[in-house]
């Protein structure tokens, strides 16, 4: 057997023995499948890689799927921001910002860097326990203005740089996405919205030092972790999800 092949087939036979782990029941029918489909996984075992990847991709196609719907609907915003950010305090699903602090001028180089680790802190924070929100163009204080966010297609674009530059993950976890939320003077305002998904991964960010930080959400703020605490605790995580918008679209009775 040429040498490719045979790495293929040992990386199929692996990633068969992970989706047994991942979905034990989709592994169970295929064993209890009439003896021909037994034979063909047992004959060709890279059928069970590209099972594998199916598998996984459909899941995703679904998930992102049930997020764009979401996304697409911007009354689930609206009636998130009138029910939930104007009544209560952050928690750990989700985070309010009026603005990012390095895109104010007044602040030097090494402030700006500072502050670009620290807010992507707070993302990867979110993808470590259960995935969040946060809404960009929001005061922070009761009560509550919409002020959005100005040069906003720039702004996303400029964020999106700052994710990649500091973060360290295995695959994109996050969606940016402008929204449009009335400011109380029947003007729409238009605001930027981070969704972070729950990884399967810890996600790390690199800090100025050549350290690697590690962070947790805890209620409105996060705390200190470290990578081989993450990876016990997301061992029962298969793949990326956003389970945490139907809890808060069920606990605040959200419209979507």
């Amino acid at each position: 057997m040429p040498l490719r092949l045979d790495r293929m087939v040992n990386q199929a036979n692996l990633k068969y023995i992970e989706l047994e782990g991942i979905n034990p029941q989709i592994t169970n029918r295929i064993s209890s499948s009439p003896s021909l489909y037994c034979e063909i996984f047992s004959l060709f075992p890279i059928i069970s890689l590209i099972f594998y990847y199916l598998i996984n991709y459909l899941s995703f196609q679904q998930l992102i799927e049930k997020f764009a719907f979401i996304l697409k609907r911007e009354i689930f915003f609206r009636d998130f921001y009138e029910k939930v950010i104007k009544n209560y305090n952050e928690n750990e699903y989700w985070d309010i910002k009026e603005t990012l602090e390095w895109w104010k001028k007044k602040n030097s180089p090494l402030v700006q860097r500072k502050k670009q680790i620290e807010f992507c802190e707070i993302v990867s924070s979110f993808a470590n326990l259960r995935g969040g929100l946060i809404i960009i163009g929001i005061t922070n204080s009761f009560p509550r203005k919409v002020i959005g966010v100005p040069d906003i297609e720039n702004r996303i674009k400029n964020l999106e740089e700052k994710l990649v530059r500091w973060m360290r993950f295995e695959d994109k976890f996050y969606q940016l996405k402008e929204i449009l939320l009335p400011n109380g003077k029947s003007q729409m305002m238009r605001c930027i919205v981070l969704l972070i998904f729950q990884t399967r991964k810890p996600v790390s960010v690199e800090k100025t030092n050549e350290t690697i930080s590690y962070k947790k959400r805890l209620g409105p703020g996060s705390v200190s972790t470290d990578n081989a605490i993450l990876i016990k605790e997301k061992r029962y995580i298969s793949k990326l999800n956003i389970d945490f918008l139907e809890e808060m679209i069920r606990e605040y009775d959200l419209s979507y």
